[in-house]
């Protein structure tokens, strides 16, 4: 300050307001009054009276320091540089601009209506490409300041202050460059805010400029380990698509890919706390492309597991379809029974079953039929998807038989679909035109149409009266051979049970297919509870493992024995003696006419000449079970399967061994497909006489598990 004072011909009158600023700084770090300072006043009156003399540059640090070391705002060195500026503001270059608005906030405060500010800040728009990183950073940091004072504005200033700030943010995104952690989460949080507190005009218009892909196209890596962040992120996109989901579609790639970014960078813990506590998380998955990607991240991160049932129930009921049917197919894979989950699904389907995609619909419905679940409001929801399906019939065949077999998993029987699916034309659309030729779920399509078929025999036979499944088409309906999974502990239990009970294995089946139904065990019970053996003009299927009957043909009498494995039935011509492979089975005593030719039932399916029962089978099942008494040609229940007419008073009794594959796994519920084959079995008039697994293995005892099995056959 001497040096300044003490040679003013040698200090160019330029220096001073670069002498200012370096007195301004050194006053931060010293104590010394510089009011009472002739030498300082000196210098600060000279920068006062040549104010219009300096450059821009100049002038705005001799402003700046003046505020910094303390002068009041009416002194005559500030009111100087001060009205100097106001007068060259539409000079200033953008970082100008950055220092002015900064001194504005430092002096007046950030002032909810400030007309300098305003017009500093419409100059600034023009020029904020322009601006480097490191002024970025300053200006936001002066838009920190005045987000305080949003609440304050009214709605039209409140947008406008909003729009400006993201703006901002969208120019310090758009550098690509690395942003410190802490400033980074400054920055979103008040991009959150402003977000919210934007009215729908201010969120539409944010929506249409070209700086919003600017805001959510930040890169990843940034985003990820930062979990607060990622809130925040996800926090404001939900609030834009909340508002306004009709964007264009630009901006939807953009959102979309910032989401896709955000959700795969954030542990599942942190989007359940987000879906369940932000009313936004949630109505983000009302919009299409947002419940997509948030589908796909459930779904191929396996997340959904570690999702808690309150939060599933929620997403269910608040998803545009895609989530909905992730939290679906998850409960019916892993057989998840739980009624809140459930009941969402039961409401989504109603509300919207008809609004989303048509083969959907199946999937979603399965989860209720499959966990063998009818919630209360069963009826309207059974209407809903029957209209549905009706009117859709024609463009997705298969969600129609498959809704048809859904609903009649849980007993609701519609004559209207039963007409459609049976209709010569739908029938030969889908079985035999070239749209579905090769389609692995054709021949579930037929098993499931082969049930609906004998249903309508068993249940609906005095009332139905439109078409029925053509016999070309018929299939067992449950000749699923479960024995593939192999010899159960419980199933070994119960054969050894029933053999000491009814002396031995000739007085049941086992693993027998009856009508089309795969039975463990059945065998026949007179009133008193003795075992009965009909008389048979059929071959006998007698098995321990699933094996066939091989049969040795002499002189029009054939004595058979239990084949061993894969084993057949081999009827050989008369007066030949070629013997069967004997195994483990029972021989048993049967007429069989002469015949003209070998056939040979192998691996369950009719082989032509064949030797020892082992031929080329071919895919007539219908046939076969028809030869076994298990299926007649018509469709129609008869006294076969392979036991002959039964005497008056005795009834068939089916052991069925429930393992735990057939229970839902969190509860005791019979899955819903098999609670079908149960009623279709007591519907033809047999007994069935289920053995859950949880109630045989407390019976460790050969003696308790007599007792057990003879109580559930008798009882």
């Amino acid at each position: 300050m001497r040096l300044v004072h003490q040679n003013p011909t040698k200090v160019s009158l330029f220096h001073l307001p670069l002498a200012l600023k370096r007195i301004s700084m050194l006053h931060k770090s010293s104590n010394k009054e510089l009011m009472g300072d002739r030498d300082f006043i000196f210098i600060c009156d000279r920068i006062a009276d040549s104010a219009d003399k300096f450059d821009n540059v100049s002038v705005l640090n001799a402003l700046r320091a003046a505020n910094q070391i303390g002068f009041s705002n009416d002194s005559p060195l500030v009111t100087n540089l001060w009205r100097e500026c106001h007068q060259r503001v539409d000079k200033f270059s953008p970082t100008d601009l950055v220092t002015w608005v900064q001194i504005i906030v430092n002096i007046e405060g950030p002032s909810t209506e400030n007309p300098a500010l305003d017009k500093s800040f419409e100059f600034l728009d023009r020029g904020l490409h322009k601006l480097a990183m490191k002024n970025l950073l300053q200006l936001f940091s002066v838009l920190v300041a005045m987000s305080p004072q949003l609440d304050k504005m009214d709605l039209v200033r409140r947008d406008a202050s909003c729009l400006k700030m993201l703006h901002v943010v969208s120019q310090l995104f758009v550098r690509n460059e690395a942003i410190p952690p802490a400033k980074l989460m400054q920055i979103w949080e008040m991009v959150y805010s402003c977000v919210k507190k934007l009215s729908l005009n201010g969120t539409r218009t944010l929506l249409s400029q070209l700086s919003t892909p600017q805001i959510f196209a930040y890169p990843s890596y940034q985003m990820i380990g930062n979990q607060k962040v990622s809130v925040q992120i996800l926090g404001a996109i939900a609030t834009l698509l909340g508002v306004d989901s009709d964007i264009q579609k630009g901006m939807k790639r953009s959102l979309e890919r910032c989401v896709t970014n955000v959700i795969h960078a954030i542990d599942p813990n942190t989007l359940q706390t987000f879906l369940s506590q932000q009313e936004a998380g949630i109505s983000m998955l009302q919009d299409a492309t947002m419940d997509r990607v948030c589908s796909d991240y459930l779904r191929t991160q396996n997340h959904v597991d570690k999702m808690s049932h309150d939060v599933l129930a929620k997403i269910v009921t608040s998803s545009h379809s895609n989530t909905a049917l992730t939290v679906a197919k998850f409960i019916t894979s892993k057989k998840l029974r739980d009624d809140q989950i459930l009941n969402s699904i039961t409401d989504f389907l109603i509300e919207k079953a008809g609004t989303i995609d048509v083969k959907s619909v199946p999937a979603l419905l399965q989860s209720l039929t499959k966990l063998n679940y009818r919630p209360d409001n069963i009826n309207t929801l059974c209407q809903v998807i029957e209209e549905v399906m009706i009117s859709n019939h024609k463009k997705a065949p298969l969600s129609t038989v498959y809704c048809a077999m859904s609903l009649l998993i849980i007993d609701y029987l519609s004559d209207t679909l039963f007409r459609i699916v049976f209709s010569d034309d739908f029938l030969t659309r889908l079985l035999e035109g070239t749209e579905f030729k090769g389609c692995k779920e054709l021949e579930r399509c037929k098993v499931y149409l082969s049930r609906i078929d004998a249903t309508i025999n068993l249940q609906q036979g005095l009332t139905y009266t439109g078409p029925r499944l053509p016999d070309k088409y018929k299939v067992a309906p449950f000749g699923n051979n479960e024995s593939w999974y192999g010899i159960s502990k419980s199933q070994l239990d119960v054969q050894l049970g029933l053999q000491e009970i009814y002396g031995d294995s000739n007085s049941f089946q086992q693993n027998c297919v009856h009508q089309g139904y795969f039975i463990d065990f059945l065998l026949c019970l007179d009133a008193r509870g003795n075992v009965v053996i009909p008389q048979n003009n059929n071959n006998n299927l007698h098995s321990n493992n699933n094996n066939g009957l091989h049969s040795n043909s002499n002189n029009n009498t054939s004595n058979g024995g239990g084949g061993g494995n894969g084993g057949g039935v081999a009827n050989n011509n008369n007066n030949n003696n070629n013997k069967g492979h004997h195994g483990n089975g029972v021989s048993v005593n049967t007429q069989q006419p002469p015949t003209q030719s070998n056939t040979g039932v192998a691996g369950g399916k009719t082989g032509i000449n064949g030797s020892h029962g082992n031929g080329q089978g071919d895919n007539n099942q219908a046939a076969m079970f028809d030869r076994f008494g298990t299926m007649s040609l018509t469709g129609k229940p008869h006294n076969g399967s392979g036991d002959g007419p039964l005497p008056v008073g005795t009834k068939r009794v089916a052991v069925l061994v429930m393992e735990e594959r057939h229970y839902c796994k969190n509860a005791q519920v019979l899955l819903g497909h098999w609670a079908l084959k149960v009623r279709q079995l007591q519907a033809m008039g047999i007994k069935v006489a289920m053995v859950p697994y949880f109630e045989l293995r407390p019976a460790q005892e050969q003696e308790t598990v007599r007792a057990f099995l003879k109580e559930r056959i008798l009882s």
